[in-house]
């Protein structure tokens, strides 16, 4: 097997994937999120790159697909194998993917948390690469933490990312987070006596079936009144339409993260 360090422009990249014989699907959400890759100038060097076996392309048809989708005038470095043994593809990326927590070495919570940050501001989750979460990390490590040691208990809605990224929302816009710390204590914990009305009423809701986590933006727009103490004696929170909580949180993450870009 012969290994070069190669810079791949468009041109190339299109030369290349004329000799494609990749048994798997081309997936523009794969295409997606290499070109986010190289868009944000998120692409390291590594190991991992193009594979020949004899003429024919076997491996890296999804970052040759996006980086022929990129301007003229782009390029990048990237290890080109010649001559791969043609048993070789019987072991390409069969092995488990890592998560967002493994590559940056962080916990599950604090990655799952920042995703929906991050989810909320880009507006697709397809283009979310680790390294695209570290901001949101770093932003939000401080209360995170200090939300996980005041209640470790965990139960499958009111401890779920989206509750957590409600109460980091009210922490980065310098909202009461005591008060929020208290009530998603009583939400998690279910002590129905100590919850302000606000919270008796979302969590009735939802063991009754009309409140689920799956719905995200939804949570996220019911907890952020749960954990804001003007909203406390509210007999029912109804969300018709979740855009002006999302354009809250994006404006947000803009001023505090200095982010750029978005959907608008």
């Amino acid at each position: 097997m012969k290994m070069t360090i190669q810079r791949i422009a468009p041109s190339i990249a299109a030369e290349m994937l004329k000799r494609n014989a990749n048994p798997r699907p081309l997936t523009a959400s794969g295409v997606a999120y290499f070109k986010a890759t190289f868009e944000r100038d998120e692409y390291v060097l590594s190991h991992q790159g193009i594979a020949f076996v004899g003429d024919k392309l076997t491996d890296g048809q999804h970052r040759l697909t996006a980086i022929s989708q990129m301007p003229e005038g782009f390029s990048v470095e990237m290890l080109v194998c010649h001559d791969v043994d043609p048993r070789a593809i019987r072991v390409m990326d069969i092995g488990k993917r890592r998560t967002a927590a493994n590559v940056l070495g962080e916990g599950n919570a604090i990655t799952e948390t920042a995703r929906v940050l991050a989810v909320i501001y880009l507006g697709k989750a397809s283009n979310i690469t680790p390294t695209y979460l570290v901001p949101f990390v770093e932003a939000i490590r401080a209360p995170h933490e200090d939300l996980l040691s005041f209640c470790p208990t965990r139960c499958k809605m009111w401890s779920s990312a989206p509750v957590r990224a409600a109460v980091m929302v009210i922490a980065l816009s310098d909202g009461d987070l005591d008060y929020a710390k208290l009530v998603y204590h009583a939400m998690v914990t279910k002590n129905f006596p100590t919850m302000p009305r606000v919270a008796q009423a979302v969590l009735k809701a939802q063991l009754e079936g009309k409140v689920r986590a799956a719905h995200r933006l939804d949570t996220i727009a019911r907890a952020l009144k749960i954990f804001d103490p003007a909203y406390a004696d509210l007999k029912k929170v109804q969300v018709n339409d979740t855009a002006p909580v999302v354009q809250q949180v994006r404006s947000l993450l803009r001023r505090k993260l200095s982010l750029n870009g978005g959907s608008k």
